[in-house]
């Protein structure tokens, strides 16, 4: 359900949530979704994997700079949409993060703030919107291209994907670590082709599909508690 709109957004610092992982084994090429929420997507999964590597590392500075190359999720309309809330939520965890890693180093600390400090890009500069986004809820109602969503324990969402002979697609999730969820992808034969269950909270799928027609997300919660997530998909 969507909130009330509360009118333009002022950007916040930018932080990250979810850390990254190898991509799925059902990767079959490079993803044509270059623009759009299909740079959103992949920008916001370098930038995780950025973060990730950091963080072991100890390296609180990384971890800042991770975070502070991370886009802004937000409607064109600039509208405090629901979408934007979430991404707002999940990136001042692992702003957090990168503060306490610093905290024990005055001069690193002060580095680490005022890299936060900076406005985020946005995710307009990224590329154009538009026409390559082909992702569409069952109902045929909403775009999937981006969405914020809640998933009950045990309970699943399944989104309908429409997808074009030899061209990529890309599905992004992304939720607090160790929540448990699980992204699958299904051609229209409900063959899976992709499935991510990283417990790090960031879930990624690429593929190219043989013939047009449509797959299936479907994005379970096998954790103990509910859940939000955060859904961008395109082509």
């Amino acid at each position: 359900m969507r909130i009330t709109k509360l009118g333009v957004v002022f950007l916040c610092a930018a932080a990250l949530i979810g850390c990254a992982h190898d991509l799925p084994d059902a990767e079959t090429g490079k993803s044509s979704a270059s623009v759009g929420a299909g740079s959103l997507a992949n920008e916001l999964y370098l930038s995780s994997q950025a973060f990730l590597k950091a963080r072991e590392n100890g390296d609180a500075i990384g971890m800042a700079k991770a975070v502070a190359r991370r886009p802004v999720v937000i409607e064109e309309s600039l509208e405090l949409s629901e979408e934007f809330l979430l991404w707002r939520d999940l990136t001042e965890r692992m702003k957090m993060q990168a503060l306490n890693m610093a905290k024990d180093d005055a001069s690193t600390l002060a580095i680490v703030e005022d890299i936060l400090s900076r406005e985020p890009p946005k995710e307009s500069e990224l590329g154009a919107f538009g026409n390559n986004i082909a992702g569409i809820l069952g109902s045929g109602k909403k775009p999937a291209a981006k969405q914020a969503l809640r998933i009950d324990a045990g309970d699943k969402v399944e989104i309908f994907h429409w997808v074009r002979k030899a061209r990529g697609s890309i599905v992004y999730v992304e939720s607090v670590e160790g929540s448990g969820l699980v992204l699958v992808i299904q051609d229209e034969k409900q063959h899976e082709i992709c499935r991510d269950d990283s417990i790090h909270g960031v879930l990624i799928c690429r593929w190219r599909s043989k013939e047009n027609g449509r797959a299936k997300i479907i994005i379970q919660n096998a954790g103990p508690a509910p859940t939000r997530a955060l859904l961008i998909s395109a082509q």
